[in-house]
């Protein structure tokens, strides 16, 4: 499950980066 946990949070790091 942690596995899950840390693609999501790439995930929003991506999203957070393609707003900057």
């Amino acid at each position: 499950v942690q596995q899950i946990k840390i693609f999501f949070m790439k995930l929003k790091q991506k999203k957070m980066e393609g707003k900057n």
